[in-house]
């Protein structure tokens, strides 16, 4: 008999949702390039049209919708240099952030690395001594994290703009159902962007709110698509995905049954003396860490066990590399020795069976 796996991973992508493959394959009538003006085309036009209202509405946000791959195109875009100066982020953020820092040394262009902004008291201190120009500058602001699930407050992006000149992009790929109001969008954000593929649409695809006020040069030329702003025939069934997704998902359910399994796991962790585990007030994210296995070593029992976690990034290709996240808030050992559950909806019929295996694992470390 196949050793039955529970998909404990969600914080690196949500599997496609059936709702999903379902709606695509009805849509075969108006599979057409959307720039195109016969009827096939416009048809394919007015459904990303009705996705963008949809979103706009779901949302609550009046900014312009820009669709695209996903967070790590977007970031390249808006934090390039001809659309910015400075840029300003933290050593949580996701490693695209680093490395576009590190593309933008090479070139000259100046970055400000912050610490773990909730424990660095003096981190607004030395934005402003770094920012003192009339260059512009972004601030990139992680709303969730994806490896601990720590939730930063909006109010954070407020003092920001309140303080500062800084404009601000707000990574939101990680929020989605995985806390309450994450539909109320920071007000005060320039940019907020989301991948689809880490709420169950297909991947390749994200979008992201842009104040009409900013006005960014493009990363892609082309076709002149989307205003110019990202050229190249639109992904049209990727765009549909978008509002599939969303629609199919009961976030209500997410929210309870995620933090019922996610309280029983860190009963569980908390029997173990060896571990440690880090709160955070998302409702699916459990990152802990053990006082001397390695990462790689407990990947191996969870892997035998049937159960697929993740380690460190949620996006970082094979890496088993200490984590700089873990490292800023103060866990050097722990960097190197953390196990991240993050959960989502194929859990919630399975949780005795998800937890008696954690159990067994967790005796063994």
């Amino acid at each position: 008999m196949a050793l039955m796996r529970y998909y404990l991973d969600y914080n690196s992508t949500h599997p496609l949702l059936p709702e999903v493959l379902s709606r695509l394959t009805t849509l075969y009538s108006i599979d057409s390039n959307p720039s195109s003006q016969h009827f096939r085309g416009k048809s394919a036009l007015k459904e990303i049209n009705r996705t963008t209202e949809f979103l706009k509405n779901f949302f609550n946000c009046d900014f312009d919708i820009i669709y695209h791959s996903g967070a790590t195109e977007f970031l390249n875009t808006v934090f390039s240099p001809q659309n910015c100066d400075q840029l300003i982020y933290s050593q949580c953020d996701h490693s695209a952030v680093h490395k576009i820092a590190e593309f933008r040394k090479s070139l000259a262009f100046e970055s400000l690395k912050l610490g773990h902004l909730p424990s660095q008291k003096d981190w607004l201190e030395k934005l402003n001594k770094f920012n003192q120009s009339d260059l512009q500058t972004w601030f990139n602001f992680q709303w969730m994290n994806n490896e601990t699930g720590e939730v930063l407050s909006g109010e954070w992006i407020d003092e920001i703009k309140s303080q500062t000149n800084c404009l601000v992009h707000v990574d939101a790929v990680q929020v989605v159902g995985k806390f309450k109001n994450f539909q109320k969008l920071p007000q005060n954000a320039d940019i907020i962007t989301f991948s689809g593929h880490k709420f169950g649409a297909l991947k390749g695809i994200g979008f992201s709110f842009v104040n009409p006020s900013i006005k960014l040069k493009p990363f892609i030329h082309g076709g002149g698509q989307q205003n110019s702003l990202r050229s190249g025939t639109m992904n049209m069934h990727g765009i549909l995905s978008l509002k599939v997704a969303l629609e199919a998902r009961d976030f209500n359910q997410d929210l309870l049954e995620g933090e019922k399994l996610k309280q029983d796991i860190c009963q569980l962790i908390k029997r173990n003396s060896k571990l440690e585990y880090i709160q955070n007030t998302s409702s699916n994210t459990v990152c802990f860490m053990h006082e001397s296995l390695n990462s790689d070593a407990m990947l191996t029992h969870f892997d035998l066990a049937g159960l697929d976690v993740g380690t460190g990034s949620a996006c970082t290709s094979g890496s088993l590399s200490p984590s700089q996240t873990l490292e800023a808030m103060g866990y050097q050992n722990g960097a190197k020795r953390n196990i991240r559950l993050s959960l989502g909806p194929s859990n919630w019929e399975h949780q005795d069976e998800i937890l008696n295996k954690l159990q067994k694992v967790l005796d063994k470390l």
